[in-house]
């Protein structure tokens, strides 16, 4: 991380905010709050595509478990609005972002360009699902990414049959932690667990996460997924395969690689980290680049909510403590 530089002279801060926020969801809503709390200026860019508009519930936000995705952003902006009146919404997509000395330029979808003092982005990942028919259409319904997300209401329910996918490219972690995944869901109780290749079986970690998966008891089918069709009830899917033949699951689960929404953290040139994430270097959320603030999703392994609201408020001070820092330093 670069060192901190001088404050911008006040020509330059002529028509610049103290903070541009890209990324409309609970991480960038989180940063705008603790901004607007201390009076900072900002503009608040929601491009309106969100990782988890598929889900119709939200888990594991204290206070609010259970509530939709949709309701928890949408509380959060009217309480922002409502009391904060130095956050600008934007209900606009960022297409460029640009660090000019010590000011940020970032350009809109309609052509505007604004300017601010520090960047932080909240854009947010994007799942990178397989190109099996059917699949997105169970997105979120009949196939979940998380058991912490659904697994409890799915066993309430009742779970009989239950399957893993394992996706086309697998690494010695990945199979790690796919083993992990398949010990977690029995304790949803299912009483047979499948782990799905989807006729994927010839690299040394496809051998290995069959070898462990025999070794625990759980079945293991080699054929190629044709198709998923979700039957609208619950979580139930049935897989067709590639021979004619099909099976009904309670319970489908892929753990999707993800990556960063859009290109702004290429753009601004920020370090990464193996898994395509934005690099994290300080307890403020500091990022490769001095001024630049990295939270929620597009910045951790960990795509929860509340953990995201948690790393916008992380953003927020750290921001506001860096334009102190430069306005003390240039007072000196």
């Amino acid at each position: 991380m670069s060192s901190t530089p001088t404050r911008p002279e006040p020509d330059t801060l002529r028509n610049t905010l103290d903070a541009l926020i890209i990324g409309g969801g609970p991480a960038g809503l989180a940063s705008a709050l603790a901004l607007g709390r201390v009076l900072r200026s900002a503009a608040f860019f929601d491009s309106r595509q969100y990782r988890n508009e598929t889900s119709d519930h939200a888990h594991t936000i204290p206070m609010h478990d259970g509530e939709s995705p949709a309701s928890v952003r949408n509380r959060m902006r009217s309480e922002i609005e409502t009391k904060y009146k130095t956050i600008t919404f934007v209900d606009s997509k960022v297409e460029t972002a640009r660090k000019n000395d010590a000011v940020f330029e970032v350009v809109d979808d309609h052509g505007k360009v604004w300017k601010g003092r520090k960047l932080i982005l909240a854009t947010g990942s994007q799942d990178i699902l397989p190109d099996i028919p059917g699949f997105k259409e169970a997105w979120g319904k009949g196939i979940l990414h998380c058991l912490f997300c659904r697994g409890f209401e799915e066993a309430q329910a009742g779970i009989s049959q239950a399957a893993i996918i394992i996706p086309e490219e697998v690494s010695a972690q990945d199979a790690e932690n796919f083993l992990v995944f398949c010990q977690m869901m029995l304790q949803f109780s299912p009483q047979h667990l499948t782990v799905l290749l989807n006729g994927n079986a010839m690299s040394p970690s496809h051998h290995k996460i069959s070898a462990l998966a025999v070794s625990r008891g759980f079945r293991i089918e080699g054929k190629i997924i044709k198709r998923l069709t979700y039957s609208g009830n619950g979580a139930k899917t049935t897989v067709n395969y590639a021979d004619g033949s099909d099976e009904t699951f309670d319970l489908l689960f892929y753990s999707p690689p993800s990556k960063p929404h859009g290109d702004i953290a290429a753009q601004l040139g920020l370090e990464t980290t193996t898994s395509g994430n934005i690099k994290i270097l300080g307890s403020l959320q500091e990022t490769s680049l001095y001024g630049v603030f990295g939270a929620g999703d597009c910045s951790t392994e960990v795509k929860k909510i509340a953990v995201a609201m948690g790393a916008g408020v992380s953003a927020g001070i750290g921001a506001n403590s860096q334009i102190i820092k430069e306005d003390i330093e240039h007072s000196l």
